[in-house]
């Protein structure tokens, strides 16, 4: 009798860690990633556009300024989405990024979101061509999980590594650049 309870408990104890640990992996582990190849150029004064559709071009930048770029993402999946964003450059330049909404939002079933991708350009770096990668992570968000809704203030950025600048970007995405 005492071997059979043992045997019982032992049973359940492994189906409810077997179902714990999928659980836990299946929101934490990535259902989709998107790679989007992007690239910019930086310049002293003027400005230019490039929308070729085979990558995100944001263009002739000049220093001091911004361009902004949009994406489209609906969840057709019949449970909730968290989207999260990275940037990937052979130049740390992940922190002149801002996504709006921020990065680990969470869509609803059936729910069409816009986000917009800011890039703002210090106004002391090399004039030159930038490329890299946004990398667009899609996670089984929890149920409970809502989205957070944050107002940064207004930033005048002056060079890149301005205290302001980079609490702005941790706001955005817990370091935009991982």
């Amino acid at each position: 009798m005492k071997l059979k309870s043992f045997l019982l408990i032992l049973v359940i104890l492994i189906v409810l860690i077997i179902s714990i640990t999928y659980t836990i992996a299946d929101h934490k582990i990535p259902k989709k990633t998107v790679i989007i190849e992007f690239d910019f150029n930086v310049i002293n004064r003027g400005a230019g556009f490039n929308l070729d559709k085979d990558k995100f071009h944001f263009g002739d930048i000049p220093l001091g300024s911004s361009a902004t770029r949009e994406i489209q993402w609906l969840n057709n999946n019949s449970y909730k989405e968290k989207i999260r964003f990275l940037i990937a450059s052979n130049v740390s330049i992940g922190n002149w990024f801002v996504f709006d909404p921020l990065s680990g939002s969470v869509l609803e079933p059936n729910e069409k979101q816009e986000f917009r991708i800011d890039l703002f350009i210090p106004e002391n770096i090399f004039q030159q061509k930038y490329e890299g990668v946004i990398i667009v992570q899609v996670y089984k968000a929890w149920p409970w999980e809502k989205n957070l809704r944050i107002i940064p203030k207004k930033v005048k950025f002056s060079n890149a590594y301005s205290s302001d600048f980079l609490e702005l970007a941790h706001i955005y995405g817990k370091k935009i650049q991982d």
